[in-house]
């Protein structure tokens, strides 16, 4: 398989999926879903591994960055947070990108 060189990488254009709304819409966007997500309780704690063991399941933080650097954030977003979970579709994306996505999910085993 063919994969392109930093250089490459370093050459593509700027890629964005849009624009976020105004300021003040963003924010309170931001500041409905953590009203509206924050009490789901659903799932488990991992005990399998340490990082999410450790989690405590009453914090809960939004927060999103705009392509120009502006935080819109609401909720428990000054405390450290594992991403362990929240990363796999940022990776799994690329790697459909480069692959295509039926060998990764064979893979993974994940469901079509």
């Amino acid at each position: 398989m063919d994969l392109p060189s930093i250089a490459e990488e370093t050459e593509r254009p700027y890629v964005s999926t849009g624009h976020l709304p105004a300021a003040d819409t963003a924010q309170k966007l931001v500041s409905d879903a953590h009203r509206r997500f924050k009490p789901n309780i659903d799932g488990e704690i991992s005990q399998a591994d340490p990082p999410l063991a450790r989690a405590r399941n009453d914090l809960f933080g939004v927060c999103v960055i705009s392509t120009s650097g502006r935080v819109y954030a609401a909720g428990d977003v000054e405390h450290e947070f594992s991403i362990m979970s929240v990363s796999k579709p940022l990776v799994f994306a690329p790697v459909c990108e480069t692959i295509g996505p039926e060998e990764p999910r064979n893979k993974v085993d994940a469901a079509v």
